[in-house]
């Protein structure tokens, strides 16, 4: 073997060492790449609480959930019953077994029987001026519209008769004819809820302010027909 062969047998040893030497640095650094990547992504902005150190369940986001206690003390689920309104409730039975139910604060309204007998209730405002509610039956044999046109005007001697056809009474889950009308300085609102053949339900209020009239229209916002 000549001289020539054997430098080309030297060079070619040490060209194929070098190439397993990077070749072995390259495959070192890949498996290091990949063992720090399945260790997961880095934390931010500092260790995170375990669960339970700030009161959240896992899956909550710190703010109102579902469910949570409302500000006023009632709770207030997602969906379902809604919460119960404050103050006294009343249950008033109904022709075709149906029942009204509605609440009044006693603190506000005094509860006062009449001697009629179309009149189920009536609550007057304690507070001062003269105001509030009355809850009664009327008979409408020629139809809701020409009742109330007439019947604010008739009972209670109001004028100025306006009427505002079937709309929600109020925020409840009631309807009724609306007709307004006023007197003396003292303003009549009537609803009247015609779920019974020629006779109605009609809810009256009247009040001289504003402040009367938010207290009455609480009451009237938890009307319910079950």
């Amino acid at each position: 073997m000549n001289s020539t062969i054997k430098k080309i047998i030297v060079i070619f040893t040490i060209l194929c060492a070098l190439f397993l030497v990077v070749f072995s640095v390259e495959l070192i650094l890949i498996n290091r790449n990949q063992e720090e990547g399945d260790s997961g992504p880095a934390i931010s902005g500092g260790a995170q609480p375990e669960d339970g150190e700030n009161g959240e369940e896992p899956g909550t986001t710190g703010g109102d959930q579902p469910g949570a206690a409302a500000g006023n003390g009632t709770s207030a689920p997602a969906g379902g019953t809604p919460p119960v309104p404050a103050g006294t409730r009343h249950d008033r039975m109904m022709p075709d077994d149906m029942e009204l139910v509605f609440y009044v604060e006693e603190g506000q309204f005094e509860h006062t029987m009449s001697e009629q007998e179309d009149v189920i209730d009536y609550f007057s405002y304690r507070g001062a001026g003269a105001a509030g509610l009355e809850i009664r039956f009327v008979f409408m044999p020629h139809g809701v519209s020409a009742f109330a046109n007439t019947f604010l005007e008739i009972d209670y001697g109001a004028q100025e008769i306006t009427t505002g056809g079937e709309e929600t009474i109020r925020r409840s889950r009631l309807r009724g004819y609306f007709a307004s009308g006023t007197k003396d300085g003292t303003t009549y609102e009537a609803w009247i809820y015609t779920g019974f053949e020629d006779m109605g339900l009609a809810f009256i209020i009247n009040y001289e302010d504003q402040a009367q009239r938010n207290a009455l229209n609480v009451i009237l916002d938890t009307l319910e027909m079950n």
